[in-house]
């Protein structure tokens, strides 16, 4: 079976999984910051023009709304796994198969919600005292 190549070159992922996943992720991405940026330039306060803040702030709405919709993204992985009848397809039947799909789903929710916390907890708080 034709596939992309796991982490340690045993596992064979499809592309369809492959190009399925990360095409409708980066197009979640690349709408999510076309969205934010244009409710924060529409949006924002005319007084209120410097770079940073809005940079900032357009970056945190961005990283919440790939956090919130990177869960059809896992549905879409996970449930690709089998097919209609409940049964693995041929390239899911390893455990190993699965486990490496979920686990990279798994490193993607725990890199989303580090980054939020950081910016949240550290990066907007700075942004806000120190442009203030």
């Amino acid at each position: 079976m034709e596939g992309v190549t796991g982490f340690n070159d045993t596992i064979k992922i499809p592309w369809e999984l492959f190009i399925g996943s990360t095409s409708t992720y980066g197009a979640i991405i690349l709408l999510s910051l076309i969205v934010v940026w244009v409710y924060i330039v529409r949006y924002g306060h005319a007084a209120y023009t410097d770079l940073g803040p809005r940079v900032i702030s357009i970056l945190t709405c961005v990283l919440v709304l790939i956090s919130v919709l990177l869960l059809p993204v896992d549905v879409f992985m996970t449930s690709y796994q089998k097919y209609s009848n409940g049964t693995w397809r041929e390239w899911a039947a390893d455990n190993s198969t699965r486990q490496q799909i979920n686990n990279s789903v798994l490193y993607t929710y725990y890199t989303c919600y580090t980054l939020l916390t950081f910016a949240i907890f550290i990066l907007l708080p700075f942004s806000y005292f120190f442009f203030e």
